[in-house]
C-alpha cells in the first residue's frame, strides 16, 4: 500500500486549512477566536510551524462548515489555490440558493466541455503547412 509520510500529511492539512479559510472569506482572527488562541497561533498552524490537534481541527471544520476529511488527501490531489480560485470559491459559497448553485455548476461543466472540445480539435488538426 502506497502511504503518504506523516510529514506530508501534516503539510497537506496546513495548506488545506489556509485554503479553506481564505475560500470562505474568514480571517485568522475569526478562526483563532473559535479555538480560544491567538491569530499568531493560526499562522503557525497554517505554516506548519505547530501541529494542529484533532480536537482543534474538528472545531475548525465545524466553524468553516466543511467535513473534517477535506483537510486530508494525497499530494497529487491538492493543488495550490490561486487568487482567482479563492475568489470563485468565496463567491460560490455565498450563494445560498441550491438551485442557483446547481446552475453555476452546470455552467462550469459546459465551459469545461467546450474547452476540452476545443483542445481536441486543435490537437487533431495537426501542424499547419
Amino acid at each position: 500500500m502506497n502511504q503518504m509520510p506523516l510529514k506530508e500529511i501534516e503539510k497537506t492539512v496546513c495548506k488545506r486549512l489556509r485554503s479553506a479559510r481564505l475560500s470562505r472569506g474568514r480571517s485568522q482572527q475569526e478562526v483563532a477566536k473559535v479555538l480560544g488562541v491567538t491569530f499568531q497561533q493560526i499562522q503557525k498552524y497554517e505554516t506548519g510551524a505547530n501541529r494542529i490537534s484533532a480536537g482543534k481541527l474538528f472545531l475548525i471544520a465545524k466553524f468553516l462548515k466543511m467535513p473534517i476529511t477535506d483537510f486530508f488527501g494525497t499530494k497529487d490531489d491538492f493543488g495550490p489555490a490561486n487568487n482567482d480560485t479563492q475568489r470563485l470559491l468565496r463567491m460560490f459559497n455565498a450563494i445560498e440558493s441550491p438551485a442557483l448553485r446547481k446552475n453555476v455548476i452546470e455552467l462550469c461543466r459546459h465551459i469545461e466541455e467546450i474547452e476540452k472540445r476545443s483542445e481536441r480539435e486543435v490537437s487533431q488538426s495537426g501542424p499547419e503547412d
